[in-house]
């Protein structure tokens, strides 16, 4: 074995052989050697390794850097280092070559010298390695708890080893120093960051912000297909680890969509090309996102007096991220050159939760008044082509479009080429709001009086169709976002909570009078010993037979823990027994009257952001004072009200609105839909209507049926959701409108869902001295009928057997999703002595372990079995089904055999409806 070793000063490498000594002298071209730990961004790969860092979950991963000093081929490595511990605690540590069959070791001595070594060692590899070029051969991931810095010291005992193929054919080791032999690693800093630090984007010269493109070099382009019409990109472009700008590390930071604003007539002159093809455009270059909004330079661009065009940019910051309002500025560029096109563009910052401070609505040059389609007068002006309300909105706009001969406009007064926007001058917002995002309008009109008639000949400017009254104007508006300045520091610290508590209950759904168990769990997230600490946890008023555990008292609706003591990262448990009580409620009801708190909400559609979406308006309500309002405007699109939250209808449960309209009779309207997957898709409920249903088709497209044309007062419809019973969902109203006539649109007003079954009702609250942690209100009872099962288990609450024993004459068992795709285990029958009935949905399987049926249906017994698998003993002389009342049999059955045959013994009456399958 050849031994490859370093000295400091002279260079020179000693080849020590078992007989022989070379001393070579390498001189200048020498490389000195080392390894070092390096933080790996999350999604980093290097070979087999991925790096999970994740900033808000305190996870770092480390990469071994092993800069080699010599050109080869690494077949093997060893190193070993001491890391110190959490307290007494061993730290989660994942450990993994990137190249080789991984072979660490840790060892756990965090109760004597308050460290743990951790020696990593990888074999069976053919590495390539060039001298002096780093190269990450193995990654440390581990969980710091929050911790600031993390000592780490070499082990001299194992050291740093790499066995290497050299070149020449000889083998050798590079014992490659530790870049000191102890060093102090930052996990998460908590410093201030410079005041002068600037974190400005800017989409010109910024290769961090630079998009994606299509096959011709656009990001987006005016298509019928919506993927090439927008474009979402996410951008990592701070190091919010180290804190540094315009260096990637971590996680995104940014997210930025870009979606075109399709042609559309702002004063109601009838469309004239919704699609203007290709040439319509965003590029990037040096002047940032430039847009090209053509105007009668070929057929597919033509335009009418009031035509609209634009693009929108919207901008996300992510959670690590604060920016205020006195901090953010954004740049726009050559947006009132000199024009034959009146340019405009609106900015709307965002707050707390994405949600903008305030709304902007364009209402085009004339200002929603006579334009100048069909004459050569100049209209009068508006000064102010927008209206906005609310704070945090701007738009900036200029008349440098010269209409002194309005059919045949002539470039403009030279306008401003750049413009800054400030969310505080321009925006009204004050200097500590929070800016978390922002969404760019900008929009060009041909504002020209018809310059021609399309004689239908084809000939550009022409489109083929005869009868459109085009412009004269022909120009290419050219207006581009250069970016946004953000200056200070705009980095979040990580969120260090003092306290972890976790609340659960067992089971978590539960029954009247049924019994359950609060588990609370209480957690010391820093490194310093907390005490003493008091803790009371607030339990509902439904709650009784209060018992806490060791430690707690009761007061009132209260349990009180006192004088805990925590040590650094340690953990505690306490639990109180308690009971539902008899009188708990069973069912609930949302009713969205809209004045006070609202249940609904706008659930945007971008695809058209000048018109206004769903409002609340106080202009004609049905009772009360306000109402919710959309309008069905001059563009192809949908608008959507949405319920905020889930719910789970009982049988019997309804959903109720008072409603009246007015659209464009077969075209416009609006329908009302329904989702079980927590809105990935949507199911009409037109046929579940049981009263003032659908009353025509919409969209010129039978059977698309919905509420269209004109019902001037207002009716209720009821909507009865017995088909959606048990599940959760969500609700909302569609209002469709197409590209043509501008009507009043659509009220709604007092809507109800009713008899819902009461979702996660029943929670408590942990207070603990004077701070309540935000994971401590935990919704954590379902209280659901005797008749709903939720565990496998034989006896017991929530059991089949349970609901059985509880269940009222014709009452339906429902089987609760938690035991979906499970077994319910029996071991004695099930006595059917009233009438019940049971839908499995072919989810639930029963297998009976004893030697008993199944279900002994007595001569009292009325069961109605839908849906479901059966499993018996075995016992050749057990039945799976004993009748001698009524036996319904519906839908599909699968008897599954044990050791013996599936039989049914029948001696009442039994029904087997005409789309029963039975496998056995």
């Amino acid at each position: 074995m050849i031994s490859i070793k370093f000295c400091d000063r002279v260079r020179i490498l000693y080849f020590c052989t078992s007989s022989f000594i070379f001393f070579l002298n390498f001189g200048d071209n020498i490389v000195a050697q080392t390894i070092n730990w390096k933080f790996l961004p999350k999604g980093e790969s290097n070979g087999a390794c991925i790096s999970s860092s994740d900033y808000s979950v305190a996870k770092i991963c480390y990469g071994m850097e092993y800069v080699p000093s010599q050109t080869g081929v690494l077949t093997s490595y060893t190193m070993g280092f001491f890391v110190e511990c959490l307290g007494n605690d061993l730290p989660i540590v994942t450990s993994t070559s990137c190249s080789m069959i991984d072979n660490t070791t840790i060892f756990d001595d965090c109760g004597g010298s308050g460290s743990f070594l951790i020696q990593m060692s990888g074999n069976t590899g053919n590495l390539n390695i060039t001298a002096g070029q780093p190269i990450i051969i193995h990654q440390v991931c581990i969980d710091f708890h929050y911790l600031d810095s993390l000592d780490i010291t070499l082990d001299d005992l194992t050291g740093v080893s790499m066995s290497i193929d050299l070149p020449n054919g000889e083998s050798g080791t590079d014992d490659a120093p530790f870049a000191m032999d102890t060093a102090s690693y930052q996990v998460f800093g908590i410093e201030e960051c410079d005041i002068d630090t600037d974190c400005s984007i800017y989409f010109s010269s910024n290769q961090l912000a630079f998009f994606d493109t299509l096959v011709n070099g656009s990001i987006v382009i005016a298509d019928t297909t919506s993927s090439r019409d927008v474009a979402t990109q996410a951008f990592n472009v701070y190091d919010e680890i180290n804190k540094f700008c315009g260096v990637p590390g971590g996680a995104t930071d940014v997210n930025v969509t870009l979606r075109m604003v399709h042609t559309y007539d702002t004063y109601q002159n009838g469309l004239i090309d919704t699609y203007v093809g290709n040439t319509m455009k965003v590029t990037q270059g040096e002047a940032g996102i430039l847009a090209h909004l053509p105007f009668n330079m070929h057929a597919n661009s033509q335009s009418t007096s009031g035509d609209v065009r634009g693009i929108e940019m919207d901008v996300d910051f992510v959670n690590h991220l604060c920016v205020r309002a006195d901090q953010i500025q954004i740049l726009l560029n050559d947006l009132f050159k000199s024009s034959k096109i009146f340019t405009s563009a609106s900015i709307i910052f965002k707050g707390i939760d994405g949600v903008a401070y305030g709304h902007s609505l364009y209402n085009g040059f004339f200002a929603n008044g006579a334009d100048l389609t069909g004459n050569c007068t100049l209209a009068s002006t508006n000064s102010n082509p927008y209206s906005i309300s609310g704070y945090g909105t701007s738009h900036f706009s200029t008349t440098s479009v010269n209409l002194s001969s309005p059919c045949h406009p002539a470039l403009g007064l030279s306008g401003q080429d750049t413009l800054i926007v400030d969310p505080i001058i321009d925006g009204g917002l004050g200097p500590d709001d929070i800016i978390t995002g922002f969404v760019i309008r900008i929009l060009a009109e041909d504002v020209a009086g018809s310059g021609q008639l399309d004689d239908g000949s084809g000939n550009a400017p022409d489109d083929g169709t005869p009868g459109n009254l085009v412009t004269a104007t022909i120009f290419e508006a050219l207006p581009s976002i250069l970016g946004f300045k953000i200056t200070g520091c705009t980095f979040k610290e990580l969120e260090r909570k003092i306290f972890d508590v976790d609340i659960e209950a067992t089971p978590k759904f539960l029954s009247r009078t049924d019994n359950t168990q609060y588990n609370i769990g209480l957690t010391n997230q820093v490194i310093d010993p907390l005490t003493p600490l008091n803790m009371i946890v607030s339990l509902p008023n439904h709650i009784n037979n209060i018992v806490p555990g060791p430690g707690g008292f009761k007061v009132g609706q209260n349990v009180v823990f006192n004088n805990i003591t925590l040590d650094r990262l340690e953990s505690k448990s306490y639990y109180i027994n308690a009971s539902l009580s008899a009188n708990a409620p069973l069912v609930d009801s949302v009713v969205e009257n809209v004045e006070g708190v609202l249940k609904f909400m706008d659930q945007q559609d971008k695809t058209h952001p000048s018109f206004d979406e769903w409002n609340v308006s106080t202009m004609q309500p049905h009772s009360g004072i306000a109402h919710w309002h959309a309008s069905c405007d001059t563009a192809l699109w949908s608008k959507y009200l949405i319920a905020k939250n889930q719910f789970v209808p009982n049988k019997g449960s309804k959903l109720k609105f008072w409603h009246r309209y007015n659209t464009e009779l077969h075209k416009d309207g609006g329908q009302v839909q329904i989702s079980t997957d927590q809105g990935q898709s949507w199911v009409d409920l037109g046929p579940y209507f049981i009263q003032n249903g659908y009353n025509d088709y919409i969209n010129n497209e039978p059977p698309n049926f919905g509420f269209s044309g004109s019902q001037n007062s207002y009716i209720e419809s009821i909507i009865d959701l017995d088909t959606f019973k048990f599940r959760s969902c969500l609700v909302r109203f569609r209002l469709f409108s197409d590209a043509t006539v501008a009507t009043g649109g659509w009220n709604l007003d007092d809507i109800t869902l009713s008899d819902l079954r009461a979702s996660r009702s029943a929670y408590v609250t942990a207070t603990i001295n004077t701070i309540t942690d935000v994971d401590s209100l935990r919704q954590i009872i379902q209280v659901v009928p005797c008749t709903d099962v939720y565990t496998t288990l034989d006896n017991g609450q929530g059991t089949l057997r349970r609901a059985v024993s509880c269940a009222n004459s014709v009452d339906t068992i429902s089987f609760l999703p938690e035991i979906y795709e499970d077994t319910i285990l029996l071991n004695t029958d099930l006595t059917i002595d009233k009438s019940i009935y049971l839908d499995g949905r072919s989810l639930i399987t029963i297998h009976q372990q004893g030697d008993y049926e199944i279900f002994n249906i007595g001569q009292l017994g009325s069961l109605h079995l839908k849906n479901l698998d059966f499993i018996t003993s075995g016992n050749p002389s057990a039945n799976m089904l004993l009748n001698n009342g009524f036996l319904i049999l519906d839908g599909t059955f699968w008897f599954k055999e044990g050791i013996g045959n599936a039989k049914m013994n029948n001696n009442g009456q039994l029904e087997v409806r005409s789309n029963n399958v039975i496998k056995n």
